[in-house]
């Protein structure tokens, strides 16, 4: 392995490729479900139960619950600032709305139905610095 490249390798568990994909891809929603529907969900409440406060565990237990429509064996969340859903850097978010049990911001700009999400580029910001709309 080239110097330097370990960092941004993920651990090989399902917590270390979802939290390395979380923080560095933003997301997929169709990837996370089809992951979702594989995973056995005792895995993922796993991943909460050892990390009951992490940024990443909570967004993956909302999007696990979010995806699925389905209630993990997991206690409600007591502590832990909240943490945006979708990572407002890397893609376009919708309005926010608090989800109390995750403490996750749900900033998705769409439901479970129809949620188009698109990705932040260099392209699309220099199109929003040069306010189209007033044009």
């Amino acid at each position: 392995m080239r110097k330097g490249v370990e960092r941004h390798e993920p651990d090989h568990t399902p917590l270390g490729h979802l939290t390395f994909a979380l923080r560095y891809e933003g997301i997929n929603l169709l990837i996370l479900k089809k992951l979702f529907e594989e995973i056995d969900k005792t895995e993922i409440e796993a991943i909460v139960k050892a990390q009951p406060t992490g940024r990443y565990s909570r967004r993956i237990w909302f999007f696990y619950e979010w995806l699925i429509d389905e209630k993990l064996d997991v206690k409600d969340a007591k502590s832990g600032n909240y943490v945006e859903a979708l990572d407002p850097d890397l893609q376009y978010p919708g309005p926010r709305e608090r989800s109390k049990r995750h403490r996750v911001w749900n900033n998705l700009p769409g439901n479970r139905n129809f949620c188009p999400l698109i990705r932040r580029t260099n392209k699309l910001e220099s199109f929003s610095t040069e306010e189209l709309e007033k044009k």
